[in-house]
């Protein structure tokens, strides 16, 4: 019966196929901060939002 499961589970497995690639994110990025405007971690992720679009490989739009 456990040679059986482990045949069904790879016969599923390749019946599936490989997913279809999507560029990610599709969508604006938009980093949400819990905090105060001009607080220590508003500072912050600002320049962390500065280094992400810098990095980026594709042109993505990045809200902060």
């Amino acid at each position: 019966m456990k040679g059986f499961r482990k045949l069904a589970l790879a016969v599923a497995t390749l019946a599936i196929g490989a997913a279809p690639a999507f560029a990610f994110p599709d969508r604006p990025v938009q980093l949400i901060v819990p905090w105060a405007a001009g607080g220590g971690m508003d500072a912050v992720m600002r320049i962390f939002a500065n280094g992400l679009e810098a990095e980026r490989l594709e042109e993505r739009e990045l809200r902060a």
